[in-house]
């Protein structure tokens, strides 16, 4: 016997956003609701979106020795950087002064 439509449990955060990602989802506003206020329906959400990316290309999975790569490349560039350097703070007078 299955429940009552009013009376079923809302779906789980994962199977919201899963629906979303489908094309199924009938409450697209609540699935952002969850993927706005919850870190890891954030990280289901990237998780689903990078098993789909490898279920359509196998060049798209992950390489370590491609990511470590462009790190290494990235990390160089920013060695040679210049850092930025902030004027001083104003010092406030008080309250009273502008």
């Amino acid at each position: 016997m299955s429940p009552e439509p009013s009376r079923a449990q809302p779906p789980k955060p994962d199977e919201l956003l899963s629906e979303l990602l489908d094309g199924e989802c009938r409450d697209a506003g609540a699935a952002c609701a969850c993927w706005c206020g919850d870190a890891s329906a954030r990280a289901a959400w990237h998780a689903y979106h990078v098993i789909g990316d490898v279920l359509r290309s196998g060049d798209l999975a992950l390489q370590p020795d491609r990511d470590a790569q462009l790190l290494a490349g990235v990390r160089g560039r920013l060695a040679h950087e210049p850092v930025p350097m902030a004027p001083p703070a104003r010092r406030r007078l008080g309250w009273h002064a502008p």
